[in-house]
């Protein structure tokens, strides 16, 4: 567009443009859902001063009597259909900066991210995986991380176990992993990551708000063992009661496993 002499910058609602552009309907679990793709679409938008012929806004009422996503959702973050509460939404929860203990066992086993309402939406049954799956994660983490890695990880493994081949992933070269080894730029690429990464679907939302900072998975780690009540865990979990940070949630994990 920009070649062509028009303006377009990145923005708008992603949501409420998809739906005026007639990609797909609001659905009960509060995102947008496409008739052949389901809601695992991820959008992005573009407003430009290009002249186009406008297309119908979607106004089907995609879901009818269907609530499986308002029964499923783990922390009734959606309270009714088309309205979610954030502050109780596991995906939101596991990278803020504090969880209130009662919201604890809703989080299950949950490192980052949810998404319940999805994999139980009908309107996703059909769809095939990728024969390729794109995962960020490195390939000797994968997506179930052990808890006890996490937790024993310090600050320099994360950045160059973790956060380096991540980096790598998303630019396509070996360029990031040589780069994380400097702790000055590895902050720049931090920040890089937060601020011009942010809303692109190559990286969820939710990793955005957590990526670099270890604290967050530690904490996850500690409500999670708390929550699957493993007692091999219990020392590990036991090493962080002294924490500034962490030493609140490891004494709830150490209570839950004792109990359990």
């Amino acid at each position: 567009l920009k070649k062509w002499g028009y303006k377009a910058v990145i923005g708008a609602h992603r949501k409420e443009a998809a739906v005026r552009a007639g990609l797909g309907s609001i659905g009960k679990n509060n995102l947008v859902i496409n008739s052949r793709y389901g809601s695992w679409v991820a959008y992005q938008t573009i407003i430009t001063n290009a002249e186009m012929e406008p297309d119908k806004a979607a106004e089907e009422d995609i879901c009818g009597d269907c609530s499986i996503c308002l029964k499923a959702c783990p922390s009734h973050a959606l309270y009714e259909p088309r309205r979610l509460d954030p502050r109780r939404c596991v995906s939101y929860m596991l990278t803020s900066h504090e969880i209130p203990e009662e919201r604890f066992p809703a989080l299950n086993n949950y490192i980052l991210g949810c998404d319940r309402c999805q994999e139980v939406c009908p309107k996703n049954a059909h769809l095939e995986p990728k024969a390729s799956v794109e995962n960020l994660l490195p390939d000797d983490v994968g997506l179930f991380p052990p808890l006890t890695r996490l937790l024993d990880m310090t600050e320099d493994e994360f950045q160059e176990s973790i956060m380096a081949p991540i980096s790598e992933k998303m630019a396509g070269g070996k360029g990031f992993t040589i780069l994380s080894k400097n702790k000055v730029l590895r902050k720049l690429v931090q920040w890089l990551m937060t601020t011009f990464l942010k809303g692109r679907e190559i990286l969820p939302e939710t990793f955005v708000h957590a990526s670099g900072n270890l604290q967050v998975y530690k904490r996850n780690a500690l409500i999670a063992a708390g929550n699957m009540g493993d007692k091999s865990m219990l020392k590990d979990v036991q090493n962080f009661k002294t924490d500034s940070y962490l030493g609140k949630y490891a004494v709830w994990a150490e209570r839950k496993i004792i109990n359990d």
